[in-house]
């Protein structure tokens, strides 16, 4: 089925030219969609032919996967491995052993389900994450022989259309749902995809006995390939998958079922040869493409410009084609005895999973890395591991801070960025003898009223909903209350902030906006470790020479200036004091030579005990007027 390869060919180019970010293939990721149902027309066709001549082994048929999806797959994982600790910063590197175990384990889709935007990969730089789409096939392969050999017991293939019929409803239905509660899970797991698979899997058991003339299935394969080139040029990531993913594959579909009856244009055209070659080799250019892609940006650049585009995009064609002719073709035809084959697959896969569990101690090996930093300088402060974390406000045990727990005077709310004046705040308080109530969520602009959904990773916040609530509750019904610090990542003044900032000034308590302190141009810590990487002793980077280190406070007073000066008299006219941090800061280091910033934006433990007598100062002087 030559067909069958070009289809593979144009899916493979389509994930190909989006992850190069090439601008006319808005909708290159479709390309996965195309793989699911040539993968679930396939493999059902396989199945059902060994079942109906009563030959189907459940070892043979895993057997078959293994030596098919293995060896390149455990290929590019040991050379991304090798690449990592070359290319991989401190954040990164963790993450990518952790993604390293996922995937090898198979669940690589479970695991990005939880955080990771597919759609924001032109910064996430995971080099593993392309793995989910095989995670997806390979947990599809568990369940569907179960699923076709009970339909053949009970009621025999050929009457199952109304049982696959349910299936694909339910599926397409609960990807459809999941887009507006979870959006990552309706994109990476199997439940929302099964559809899309079981689709190829109706085509295969059915297609032959649905009778076409030569002018319906060239329209058929016309339209399925007209289709499918119009949904990668135009579509975008937005309510995806779900019922908008049922064009690209129905298209699909529609030039596999059309083949099976008559060829046309259409399928000698996917029959050419260069899409025949790049067919061949699709499997080793969609696992090569995105690590290649994945390491550069992670090192060099975000922005691809064309020569580099074209640099790797034919870097991953001659690769892939190497790993299809060295490593696919000799494993997938290998005469091993299946029971072999599957135990050298599990064996395989707990040797990864080990190997990464070692590896993962390297990061901040000084053979690794010659940038040593302490984690109290780049971690958050130890109470917002505590307080900021979903249910941490109101642990009152440890969250309440001071002598007076069931009269606190003081509560700091808002995100992160007064998250990271905590220890500011306790240290003015001290010297005070009040008691402080953190009362906040990172990522979660609590005091701020808003009808726009609290969304945090794409899904609904409930808590974050509740904590601004609460917060207000608490305002009224605390009366002990005579201080309020407020926090917040560059906050502007629209008609959100202005009715938020009313309604706390009618709480008649002393409240203090807590400014941002200058922030630098991208994350000092991750930009010095590019610095020192063992890559950078080969390919040194063009600033290779300066300082990630050094607070550029002309440009950030330019970057926040406008917004802190609307804020700053909007403040002043509701009877709030604004707290400017900026005045403090000449360099990233306090006094004590400490580094004081823990990312781009915000303070580490040091940070906010720097400010902290500049506070005491700026409170006194206010209370003396």
């Amino acid at each position: 089925m030559p067909h069958i390869d070009g289809l593979r060919a144009i899916a493979v180019l389509m994930v190909l030219l989006f992850h190069l970010d090439v601008s006319f293939i808005k909708g290159g990721f479709i390309g996965v969609d195309i793989f699911f149902v040539i993968s679930g027309f396939l493999i059902t066709k396989i199945i059902a032919t060994e079942i109906s001549e009563h030959r189907f082994s459940f070892i043979n048929f895993y057997a078959r996967r293994i030596k098919r999806i293995f060896p390149a797959l455990f290929s590019v994982l040991f050379f991304s491995s090798l690449a990592a600790i070359l290319f991989l910063g401190l954040t990164q590197y963790g993450d990518f052993f952790k993604a390293l175990r996922m995937a090898s384990g198979q669940i690589s889709n479970i695991f990005f389900s939880k955080d990771v935007d597919y759609f924001d990969i032109g910064h996430d730089h995971s080099p593993l994450l392309h793995t989910w789409s095989l995670g997806v096939e390979e947990q599809f392969y568990i369940i569907w022989p179960i699923l076709l050999l009970a339909l053949h017991k009970f009621i025999g293939l050929e009457k199952g259309l109304i049982f696959f019929a349910i299936l694909i409803c339910a599926s397409l239905g609960i990807s459809e749902y999941l887009l507006h509660t979870n959006p990552m899970h309706s994109f990476y797991l199997l439940h929302a995809r099964a559809w899309e698979l079981a689709i190829g899997g109706i085509v295969a058991l059915y297609g032959s006995k649905i009778t076409l003339s030569p002018l319906q299935s060239k329209i058929l394969s016309i339209t399925g390939l007209v289709t499918i080139a119009v949904t990668a040029c135009f579509y975008t990531e937005g309510s995806f998958p779900g019922i908008k993913a049922a064009a690209p594959v129905i298209a699909t579909a529609f030039v596999i079922l059309s083949a099976q009856h008559h060829t046309s244009f259409a399928h000698k055209f996917l029959s050419s040869m260069p899409l025949l070659f790049i067919g061949a080799i699709s499997y080793s250019l969609y696992l090569w493409h995105w690590p290649l892609i994945a390491f550069y940006k992670s090192y060099f650049n975000d922005h691809l410009d064309i020569m580099t585009q074209i640099l790797i995009f034919t870097l991953s064609i001659i690769i892939a084609a190497l790993s299809y002719i060295f490593i696919e073709k000799p494993f997938r035809h290998s005469s091993f005895k299946p029971k072999y084959v599957v135990i050298f697959g599990v064996i395989t896969m707990v040797i990864f999973i080990g190997a990464s569990n070692i590896a993962k101690h390297w990061n901040d090996a000084p053979w690794r890395l010659l940038y040593n930093v302490g984690e109290d300088v780049r971690k958050p402060h130890p109470l917002d591991k505590i307080c900021s974390i979903n249910g941490g406000a109101y642990n009152k045990d440890k969250c309440i801070i001071g002598p007076n727990k069931d009269k606190y005077e003081v509560i700091l709310s808002g995100d992160s960025h007064a998250s990271h004046y905590t220890y500011t705040v306790l240290e003015w308080a001290k010297s005070r003898g009040l008691t402080v109530r953190i009362f906040l969520r990172g990522a979660c602009r609590t005091w701020l009223i808003t009808d726009e959904p609290r969304l945090r990773d794409g899904k609904p916040d409930p808590y974050c909903a509740q904590l601004s609530n609460d917060f207000y509750k608490t305002l009224n019904t605390d009366k002990s209350i005579q201080y309020v610090f407020l926090g917040l990542l560059r906050p502007q003044l629209n008609d959100d902030m202005k009715h938020s900032l009313s309604e706390i000034a009618k709480h008649n308590k002393k409240t203090y906006f807590l400014g941002q302190p200058p922030m630098f141009r991208e994350n000092p810590h991750e930009c010095q470790i590019k610095n020192f990487l063992l890559i950078s002793r080969i390919f040194p980077l063009k600033n290779q020479n300066k300082n990630c280190l050094d607070l550029d406070i002309v440009w950030s007073n330019k970057e926040l200036s406008p917004d802190r000066d609307q804020l700053t008299a909007y403040l002043k006219e509701k009877g709030i004091y604004y707290f400017n941090p900026t005045p403090f800061v000449k360099t990233g280091f306090d006094d004590k030579g400490q580094f004081m910033y823990l990312d781009q934006n915000h303070l580490n433990i040091y940070g906010s005990l720097y400010f902290a007598p500049f506070l005491k100062d700026f409170i006194e002087g206010n209370e003396k007027k």
